[in-house]
């Protein structure tokens, strides 16, 4: 409902400006990895104002967290752990099962027969997510897709559907208990990764979209005050049927991208001929929820070796970073006119110290910056400035240890500090959420006295004023 994006700025509070005036920290804890002893264990990162803080848990029960990738986390809005999954049990925030929270999925089929029982789950990125209920209270609604085997493509998987379960955090002593389990909201032939909770319009309900496989549908689901239902069918005209073989949103644009391959065959790979890849792009209404064709650009590896196996956008949604077979790190400017020519390494562990094997997936933590984890290593690897290109993209030399070897992903959590789109049909709500300031720093590969500013502020500032104490400003 508020036009006034105006933001003062004094030189004493430059270096760090604090969110703790207006928390939106639903999503400041991640877990990940496995122990390198062998016991069971959990580990979590656990993000603040200025850093994050390690924290290793071993548990005390016969219960192993596995370590693929099915995790979606959910914290209080000062960042408070209150419970995650693996993508097969919902567990409190002290590490135990939470009650009747076992077996919270839909996973069936010959492939998946004894992934109950297999501590490294399932390696299907984004297939859970966690979010809290409109309606307020304690109550929470963890979606998931419906998998199983592929009736077409033997010995692959596809999506069926999407499920969901209801958590009330205010039984069971504020441990939390899943109330409503395994409920499926529709059963059809879907993709089972990229999923995504979308803030709406209005600043409060939530989008939750799903592809159909093999057409151009998708059908929107609607979290509101009344719970989850089935809002629509958004159907786009583009340029025919194709696999949609991974899927992203690029949140600052509010855009999809459907990722396809000419090469891409299930069946056969031609290690003789690179590897031809189609991005397909949709504008996403958060106001309307329904999808809009805009266009398709394309990109080439060298071969099925090199494919492109994980995309994640940078925090401003220009740049395209992806790794390559484990071995590079590449960046794209989805802006440009032609986007295979902007194709940057910024990792190569054959010519770069700071570049080692497993590089896999790229993701954007809540303070603006991307981090990158290795399979298989106990290492993460920290770029501070993913909004930027060239030789203004900074690497950090130091890589994060963890007391654990990494496998499988991070944890796909919805973003929180996005708010109404103020004067938009749908922002009748009455919710005003003032633009925060929130900025980190860093003086790698600059002048002594220099400092490059990552700006992370949220709810869409739209103008800035400095003022620095001494009788400058700047605009």
């Amino acid at each position: 409902m508020i036009n006034t994006r105006l933001i003062y700025i004094s030189f004493f509070l430059l270096f760090f400006i604090s969110i703790d005036s207006y928390s939106q920290r639903q999503d400041f804890v991640w877990f990940t990895g496995r122990s390198l002893s062998g016991d069971g264990s959990i580990n979590f990162f656990k993000f603040n104002d200025s850093s994050y803080i390690k924290e290793f848990v071993v548990l005390n029960n016969p219960h192993k967290v596995r370590d693929g990738s099915g995790k979606s986390t959910m914290a209080d809005e000062e960042g408070n752990l209150l419970f995650y999954t693996d993508g097969f049990d919902v567990y409190n925030r002290n590490h135990r099962i939470m009650q009747n929270g076992d077996r919270v999925h839909a996973i069936s089929g010959e492939l998946m027969a004894n992934a109950y029982q297999n501590s490294g789950g399932v390696n299907i990125p984004d297939w859970t997510i966690t979010v809290p209920s409109p309606a307020g209270g304690d109550l929470y609604y963890l979606f998931y897709a419906g998998i199983g085997d592929d009736e077409v493509y033997f010995h692959h998987l596809r999506g069926f559907g999407l499920n969901y379960s209801k958590i009330d955090m205010s039984l069971n002593g504020g441990l939390g208990e899943v109330v409503e389990k395994n409920v499926n909201l529709i059963e059809t032939k879907s993709n089972y990764h990229g999923l995504r909770a979308i803030r709406h319009a209005n600043g409060r309900d939530w989008w939750i979209p799903i592809r159909e496989f093999l057409e151009n549908k998708w059908y929107v689901f609607l979290l509101d005050d009344k719970g989850i239902h089935l809002s629509h069918e958004s159907e786009v005209l583009e340029i025919g049927e194709h696999i949609c073989w991974y899927v992203m949103y690029n949140e600052p644009k509010n855009q999809y991208i459907c990722m396809t391959g000419e090469h891409f065959y299930p069946w056969q790979y031609f290690h003789d001929r690179p590897f031809e890849y189609q991005f397909h792009v949709y504008d996403f209404d958060r106001c309307a929820g329904s999808f809009e064709y805009n266009h398709t650009f394309e990109l080439e590896t060298w071969s099925h070796k090199y494919s492109l196996k994980t995309l994640t956008f940078c925090p401003n949604g220009r740049y395209l970073y992806g790794g390559l077979g484990g071995r590079y790190l590449i960046q794209y400017d989805t802006r440009a006119e032609d986007v295979q020519a902007t194709a940057d390494t910024l990792l190569n562990i054959f010519t770069m110290d700071n570049a080692i094997p497993g590089i896999y997936e790229p993701k954007i933590t809540p303070r603006g910056e991307m981090w990158l984890q290795h399979w298989a290593s106990d290492k993460i690897t920290v770029i501070k400035n993913p909004e930027l290109s060239g030789e203004d993209v900074i690497i950090s030399d130091d890589f994060i240890v963890t007391p654990w070897v990494n496998a499988g992903t991070f944890p796909n959590n919805a973003n929180y500090r996005i708010g109404p789109i103020d004067g938009s049909p749908c922002d009748t709500l009455g919710i005003d959420n003032l633009p925060r300031a929130w900025f980190h720093y860093n003086g790698a590969n600059i002048g002594e006295l220099e400092r490059r500013f990552t700006d992370a502020s949220y709810f869409r500032p739209e103008y800035w004023h400095w003022d620095f104490g001494d009788g400058t400003t700047f605009e």
